[in-house]
């Protein structure tokens, strides 16, 4: 798939009513989109395991976006 790769993947994130994403990069087609469907994001700011973020989201650690970045 070479384009509208974010935008499939944000549709699918929303149709499994996920309420949350975590992620370290988002384009501004999925970031609205997501936004619209009420899934709050939150950045992540280092590589690391899935354990530990989500770790890090529960305790409160992770800073929530509230704007697109926009695309280079």
């Amino acid at each position: 798939m070479e384009k509208k790769r974010g935008i499939t993947i944000a549709n699918l994130i929303v149709e499994e009513k996920a309420t949350a994403l975590l992620t370290r990069e988002l384009g501004e087609g999925p970031f609205h989109y997501l936004r619209n469907s009420f899934v709050d994001l939150y950045e992540l700011s280092e590589v690391g395991t899935a354990s530990n973020a989500l770790k890090a989201f529960l305790a409160g650690k992770l800073k929530k976006i509230e704007e697109a970045k926009k695309e280079e």
